[in-house]
């Protein structure tokens, strides 16, 4: 994705990613491991989303980067 691309979509802030509670519950057999993570906007709402996180690793999006939403999956902004 290019950043003109990027330019044309709503930007996130990543401001933290944390373990996903499962509750009483272990997480069911054959379920990918989750994240919690917390996004905010350039006017400061922010947005809680459940993203996997082997997928956060693979495309290497830590706390503080930028990033926008595509069909409720994080894509990095270069």
């Amino acid at each position: 994705m290019t950043e003109l691309e990027a330019e044309c979509r709503h930007r996130y802030r990543v401001r933290s990613i944390r373990e996903d509670d499962y509750g009483c519950e272990e997480r069911p057999e054959g379920v990918w491991p989750t994240v919690l993570v917390e996004l905010e906007d350039e006017n400061g709402q922010l947005r809680l989303l459940r993203q996997k996180d082997h997928y956060l690793y693979e495309q290497q999006i830590e706390e503080g980067d930028q990033v926008i939403l595509e069909q409720e999956i994080l894509k990095r902004i270069e």
